[in-house]
Formats: structure tokens, C-alpha cells, sequence
């Protein structure tokens, strides 16, 4: 009860709520099956696929579970079609399920059918997937990741290439090929190595491998790889290299100083890699940061997780190599760097915060291009 008063007079003001059964019904969720045809085999099974899957889904197909056989012909696949004038599709692929579908075995002369098979190309251990497929000249294949453990001492797997030496066309793992005929993918193997770095997602060490794919006078560009797919190429990572001789380095130290060259290289670290910094599309996110542990000796106290290197770690999702802002955030973390190099280690000091993050300022100056961006970069990291 709620009472009002009004020069004196109590008015009582009595709301009663009366409860009222309502009955909502909800529909069931509409869904679809996916169901296998042998489409005249004649011995072996279909696969079976119990799945019940919403509109959109994906659904991964099926393999010869069964071994169903049609003499002379050999199995290709299946296809929405029996005749094959639907959509094809093979072993290990996901397709996208809007309706129920029947997917029907598809028979072919061997003779017009190719392969795709992988080659560990070196491998000290694991093994290169199996593709037992048959496909017709046109087709897509979905490129398998390295599901065998491939692994080669001294370097990092990063995906597929249809030339041993590393000189042909990069396939990714979940990347889609079209099969020109028989066709060879060897391990791909990259010069490359370990890092450790910070989640600022959950505070927390994780180590990561990476690939080198420049060098240049000044600096070494790393990339992260990730299940053998890395996001940048060796011609952008060259860019970037040249861009770091040609315009930040002399500039930024010109006005700065020079950095302690911890790993007697005589070259900063560039590693670019997707920070963990909880984006999701939209928001702040962390472009780069500088971390003092990677100055320190692992047999230093506290710094066993140092790389040990005079290093920057540079963000690639969402921020774009060589886009809008990316330069500025190099320099911007350089400056910490040298700082770091010029209080911390030669002069055996701490610096206040607030002038070490106004000196990164500088940069800005020395480096014109466009810095405005709606992110946020961590410009240091002391642990």
C-alpha cells in the first residue's frame, strides 16, 4: 500500500494484483537429418549419421565407414544428387544444413578420378594424414591439418605447399583446393621458435611457436602460427621489415637512444601475433606491448619465462599489419623498449610511470600516420 498525503488528508491508495494462469506454448526447435545412400553398391553400408541439426548448422561428413563397393567403380564421394548433378561433397568436409538432405554415393571409372596425398617431407616423427578420397578433376578439397603430429626438429609445421622445397602454392589446414589431378601436399617447415607471452585475458603465461619470415638490418618479424596456419605473408612481413629500417628505427632512436641489445643480434624482435585480449568484434583491444621480463636472464629470480630477447609484441586481429596505426604502435612500444634498456638495466632505476608513457607520446611526432583507433594499447608491462 502506498499513502499519499494532501494537505493534511490521508489518502490510501490499495493496488490488488490478481495472479493470472497463462499458458505460453513453445514450438519445438525445427531440425534437420542428414541421411547416406549407397546409390547402387553393391556390398558394404551406408554411414549413419543420428544428428539432429538446426537451421545453419554444419554437419561433417561422413567417411566410407561402411565400405560400400560398386565394381568396377570406385567410390568419389557423395553428392546431393544420385546422378551427381547436386552438390558434391567429401569425407571430413562440412556442409552447411538448411533443410533434411539425402546425400547419395557417387561411383566413378578410377581411371577418371585423382588423388590428394600428403607427405610429411622430412618429418623426424608423426605422420602425414590419410586421404583415402577420389576426386574428379574441379573438385574442392578440404586441406587436412597436420592430424598425424608431423614434426620436424629445428622447425615449425606451417600448413602445405605443393612444392617440396617451399616454392610452390601454401595451403592452410582448413583451407578449400581445387584438384587439378594427382596431387602431392608436402610439410611445409619454417625456421621458427618458441615464445612466451601474456594473456591479458587471464593474466596468465601461455607459450606460443612462431615462424620468421623477415630480416632485415634492424629488426626480425616473427609470426604466430597457430595449428599450421599463420596470418601473414613473407612479402607483407618484408614490408614491414624495411618499413621498421627506413622510417621507426633511425627515427625513434635518433631521439631516444639505443636499445641494449640483450641476445647480441643487433636486431629488435617483432612478434606479430592475435593477443589475447578478450575482443570480440567490437571494443578496446590491446595493440602492443612491451615487456621488461624478456631484458632479464632466465636464471634471473622471477624471470624464468623471459625470452630473453630485446622484444615487442605487435597485435594482428584487429589491428591490420601495415593499416592505420600499426607503424605508430612499433614506435610507441620502441620508445619503451629503449627506456627500459637506458633506466632499468643500465642505470639500475624505475621510472615513474606517467613520464615513461608521456615519452611514448614522442613517437607520435616522429611517426605521422594516423593514430586514432578505437583500441587500447598496453604500453608496458613490468612483472
Amino acid at each position: 500500500m502506498r499513502r499519499l498525503t494532501y494537505g493534511g488528508i490521508f489518502i490510501a491508495i490499495i493496488l490488488i494484483f490478481v495472479s493470472c494462469p497463462v499458458t505460453i506454448e513453445i514450438e519445438p526447435a525445427v531440425t534437420y537429418t542428414v541421411s547416406y545412400n549407397k546409390n547402387g553398391a553393391q556390398a558394404g553400408t551406408e554411414p549413419a549419421d543420428p544428428a539432429k541439426y538446426s537451421s545453419g548448422a554444419y554437419a561433417v561428413i561422413k567417411y566410407n565407414t561402411g565400405n560400400l563397393s560398386n565394381d568396377p567403380f570406385v567410390f568419389a564421394g557423395w553428392n546431393t544428387a544420385a546422378d551427381r548433378t547436386g552438390t558434391s561433397c567429401y569425407p571430413g568436409d562440412r556442409f552447411r544444413i538448411t533443410k533434411n538432405i539425402t546425400l547419395y554415393a557417387q561411383w566413378e571409372d578410377e581411371a577418371d578420378t585423382f588423388s590428394l596425398t600428403y607427405n610429411g617431407n622430412g618429418a623426424s616423427s608423426g605422420m602425414p594424414p590419410v586421404n583415402e578420397n577420389n576426386y574428379l578433376a574441379g573438385t574442392r578439397a578440404l586441406i587436412a591439418g597436420n592430424s598425424g603430429s608431423l614434426a620436424n626438429a629445428g622447425y615449425i609445421f606451417a600448413g602445405w605447399n605443393t612444392a617440396a622445397d617451399g616454392t610452390g602454392t601454401v595451403y592452410f589446414p582448413g583451407d578449400m583446393m581445387t584438384i587439378p589431378g594427382d596431387t602431392v601436399l608436402y610439410a611445409d617447415w619454417k625456421t621458427g621458435r618458441e615464445f612466451n607471452a601474456i594473456s591479458y585475458v587471464t593474466d596468465a603465461w601461455y607459450t606460443l611457436d612462431a615462424i620468421m619470415l623477415a630480416e632485415s638490418e634492424h629488426c626480425i618479424i616473427y609470426a604466430e602460427v597457430n595449428d599450421g596456419s599463420y596470418q601473414i605473408n613473407g612479402q607483407t612481413a618484408l614490408e614491414i621489415a624495411e618499413e621498421y629500417d627506413r622510417t621507426i628505427h633511425d627515427r625513434i632512436t635518433a631521439a631516444f637512444g639505443t636499445v641494449l641489445d640483450v641476445d647480441a643480434n643487433n636486431k629488435v624482435i617483432l612478434l606479430l601475433l592475435d593477443i589475447p585480449d578478450g575482443f570480440t568484434g567490437s571494443g578496446g583491444y590491446v595493440a602492443g606491448y612491451f615487456d621488461q621480463t624478456h631484458m632479464f636472464s632466465k636464471t634471473v629470480s622471477g624471470y624464468a619465462r623471459s625470452n630473453e630477447a630485446d622484444m615487442l609484441f605487435i597485435d594482428i586481429n584487429p589491428q591490420t599489419p601495415g593499416g592505420s596505426g600499426f607503424y605508430s604502435t612499433i614506435a610507441h612500444e620502441l620508445q619503451h623498449l629503449i627506456n627500459c634498456s637506458n633506466t632499468v638495466l643500465k642505470d639500475n632505476r624505475s621510472q615513474d610511470l606517467w613520464i615513461n608513457e608521456g615519452l611514448s607520446s614522442g613517437p607520435n611526432i616522429y611517426m605521422p600516420a594516423d593514430i586514432s583507433r578505437n583500441g587500447l594499447t598496453i604500453l608496458t608491462r613490468t612483472r
